[in-house]
């Protein structure tokens, strides 16, 4: 069965484009599944780039360089995540993109192909669900991501 994806664009300085296109050719995977694989590795951390009661932040300009937009193609699933990444660090997708990209990229480009591969099929978000129940007077929002095991035990460390 075919894969839901979702069409979408980041904004990265010309410097982290050209190391997020570099990457996935070296790696031999797109550009949309090394964004998946970064993005999964700030999941794990997420506790550390948690904010609240602030308004979303974006990457400062680019010193000379400029910005490439760059379209991506995430699972729907993945993109789900992504954008209660977002929520939950008040930073944008982009911006966690870029701090992926300078955080962990030459981390994976260490490791052999083959266990990158491993972390990408490994790291997986099965299914994600986002509902809305009232209790009283409170509309309380419940989301669900719905995580491989491996990724469930990093995120619980």
């Amino acid at each position: 069965m075919k894969k839901a994806i979702v069409h979408t664009t980041v904004h990265l300085c010309t410097n982290d484009a050209m190391h997020l296109n570099e990457g996935a050719e070296k790696l031999k995977m797109t550009r949309s599944q090394l964004m998946a694989i970064l993005l999964k590795k700030m999941l794990i951390h997420i506790k550390d780039f948690k904010n609240t009661f602030t308004t979303v932040k974006y990457q400062k300009a680019c010193d000379d360089q400029g910005w490439q937009v760059i379209h991506v193609f995430p699972e729907k699933v993945d993109y789900e995540v992504f954008t209660d990444m977002r929520n939950v660090c008040k930073l944008s997708v982009s911006f966690l993109l870029a701090i992926a990209i300078k955080k962990y990229l030459n981390q994976l480009l260490d490791l052999e192909k083959y266990t990158v591969k491993d972390e990408f099929d490994n790291y997986k978000i099965h299914d994600y669900d986002c509902t809305g129940k009232i209790d009283k007077n409170n509309y309380c929002w419940h989301t669900i991501w719905v995580l491989d095991k491996k990724l469930a035990q990093k995120l619980s460390r």
